[in-house]
């Protein structure tokens, strides 16, 4: 395991581009202060594979 990043051999989340936006892809309304972060994620698995994004909104602690 990277233990910067959790990535193992299996799951990798790979941070998206400063460029990309949900806010603006999605047309959605962020309340100020609120920290939006984007990943791709990769789940490859002796059985499965996924390929997606996953996005966090809230406040950084």
């Amino acid at each position: 395991m990277d233990s910067l990043t959790g990535n193992t051999e299996e799951q990798r989340w790979i941070p998206l581009p400063p460029e990309r936006s949900i806010e603006k892809e999605w047309g959605l309304e962020i309340s100020k202060g609120l920290v939006i972060k984007g990943y791709k994620e990769t789940i490859n698995d002796e059985d499965y594979f996924h390929e997606g994004e996953l996005w966090f909104i809230g406040k950084l602690a």
